[in-house]
C-alpha cells in the first residue's frame, strides 16, 4: 500500500523553518493545494521555485501579492499564487504522483514537511473580519470540491477580495447596492455551483434508439450495456466526462415506451420520467432511420422547463432517398417539440459527437461572466436574507 504523505511528514518544525503543508485532503482528487510558508522572507526564495516555469521564464519566482500565475512544475500544469508576504500556494493535479513530486522538490530545497495546522505560521485571526473568515472557508471548500483545472482557475480568481465585497454588499444598508449584489447572485449562482457540481444530463428516448451506444461514445469507454434487445437498460446508469473544463454527468435511462415487457422495465421507465425535472439538460435520442417519440415522453417534455436537445442518432445509416422519405416524420416531431438544438450523430462512427458536445456546453453555459465578476460560490450567500 502506498504510504500516506502525512505518514512521511516531519511532525515538528524548528523555529524559523520553511514549512510545507498539503492543505487539501490527503487522498487522490482533481486539484491539490500545497502551501509554502516562511517565518521571514529568506535571502533567496528562488531555490524553492527552481522547477517552476511560467511561459518562457524558467525558475520563475512569484513575487507579486495575489497575482495568479499559470505555469508548469516539471511536467505538471500548476497555478501558483503568493497570498501573503510569507506565504505561497501551489495548485496542481490532485493525483498522488504530482503532489509527491512537488513536495519532494520543496523538501529538497530546504522545506520542512508538516501536517500539523498548529505548526504553520498563521497570523493572529482573532480580529479578522468575519466576512473574510467566511470567504476563506468558502474558497477552501470550493477548491477541494472542484474537479478540473479550469474550475480551479475560476475559483482562484476570486481570491482578490471581491467575494468579501460581494458579501458585504448583499446586506448593505444601501438598497440599490444590495439589489445589485443580489442580482449578481441570481445571475451567476448556477454557473458558480457547477464549478464544483457536475451538470446532469439525461439521455432519453425510445428503446433501441441508441442511448447506451451514444453514452459510450460520449464517455469514450464501455460504460453502458449495449444490446439490440429493447428494454436492456432498466435503471439509470451514469458516467462523468469533462468537456472544455466542465464536468458533465451523463445518465443513460430506460427506453420509454407504453408497453413495458416486465415490472422491472416499467419501474425503470418511471424512474427515467421522474428524473426529467432533476437534471440540467435532456438529450432526446431519436433513431434517425425510424423517427418515433413515445407520446408519454412528448407530453412530459411539453410540460417541463428543463431545456432539451433533439439528437438524431444512426444518421450514418440513412441514404439520401431514405432521408427524403422520412423528412415529414421529422417535421411532425419538430411541430410537437420545441428543442433548443438539433444535432445529427452516429454513435458507431463518431460523426456529430463533437458537435453534440458543443451544443450541450453552449446550452448549459450560454454566457460566461466577465473576468472581474464575483462568483456566488456555495456557502457565501445562503445564510443572508435575499433582496427581491
Amino acid at each position: 500500500m502506498t504510504p500516506s504523505l502525512n505518514d512521511c511528514a516531519e511532525k515538528t518544525a524548528s523555529p524559523g523553518a520553511i514549512l510545507v503543508r498539503l492543505l487539501t485532503a490527503d487522498c487522490p482528487g482533481a486539484v491539490a493545494v500545497i502551501e509554502l510558508q516562511v517565518s521571514e522572507r529568506p535571502t533567496d526564495i528562488a531555490p524553492f521555485f527552481e522547477q517552476f516555469a511560467s511561459g518562457a521564464q524558467r525558475s520563475f519566482v512569484p513575487d507579486q501579492l495575489n497575482r495568479i500565475i499559470y505555469g508548469r512544475w516539471r511536467s505538471e500544469d500548476v497555478v501558483v499564487m503568493r497570498t501573503a508576504a510569507n506565504r505561497w500556494e501551489i495548485h496542481c493535479n490532485g493525483g498522488r504522483a504530482a503532489i509527491s513530486q512537488i513536495m519532494d522538490d520543496l523538501k529538497a530545497a530546504g522545506g520542512t514537511i508538516t501536517d500539523s495546522p498548529s505548526a504553520v505560521l498563521q497570523p493572529d485571526q482573532s480580529n479578522q473580519d468575519p466576512d473574510a473568515r467566511i470567504v476563506e472557508q468558502v474558497l477552501s471548500q470550493a477548491l477541494q470540491s472542484c474537479r478540473t483545472l479550469d474550475a480551479a482557475r475560476w475559483i482562484l480568481s476570486q481570491q482578490d477580495g471581491r467575494l468579501i465585497s460581494l458579501r458585504k454588499a448583499l446586506r448593505s444598508g444601501n438598497s440599490e447596492t444590495r439589489r445589485s449584489a443580489w442580482e449578481i447572485v441570481r445571475r451567476w449562482k448556477e454557473f458558480a455551483r457547477h464549478l464544483t457540481d457536475p451538470f446532469r444530463i439525461a439521455l432519453m428516448g425510445a428503446p433501441n434508439a441508441g442511448k447506451s451506444s451514444l453514452i459510450n461514445a460520449l464517455a469514450g469507454k464501455q460504460r453502458a450495456i449495449v444490446s439490440e434487445i429493447p428494454g436492456t437498460t432498466r435503471d439509470v446508469l451514469e458516467a462523468d466526462i469533462v468537456f472544455n473544463g466542465w464536468m458533465l454527468r451523463l445518465a443513460d435511462t430506460a427506453g420509454i415506451r407504453d408497453s413495458a415487457a416486465s415490472s422491472i422495465e416499467h419501474s425503470g421507465i418511471q424512474r427515467a420520467m421522474t428524473m426529467m425535472n432533476a437534471v440540467d439538460l435532456i438529450c432526446v435520442i431519436i433513431d434517425a432511420t425510424n423517427p418515433v417519440v413515445d407520446e408519454a415522453l412528448i407530453r412530459q417534455l411539453q410540460s417541463i422547463t428543463v431545456p432539451y436537445i433533439l439528437v438524431w442518432n444512426k444518421s450514418d445509416l440513412l441514404t439520401h432517398s431514405e432521408a427524403h422519405t422520412i423528412a415529414q416524420q421529422r417535421t411532425n416531431i419538430h411541430r410537437l417539440l420545441t428543442a433548443v438544438r438539433d444535432v445529427n450523430v452516429s454513435a458507431i462512427t463518431g460523426s456529430g459527437i463533437d458537435q453534440l458536445l458543443v451544443a450541450i456546453k453552449e446550452t448549459l453555459i450560454p454566457q460566461e461572466p466577465e473576468n472581474d465578476c464575483p462568483l456566488p460560490l456555495r456557502g457565501l450567500w445562503e445564510d443572508l436574507a435575499e433582496c427581491k
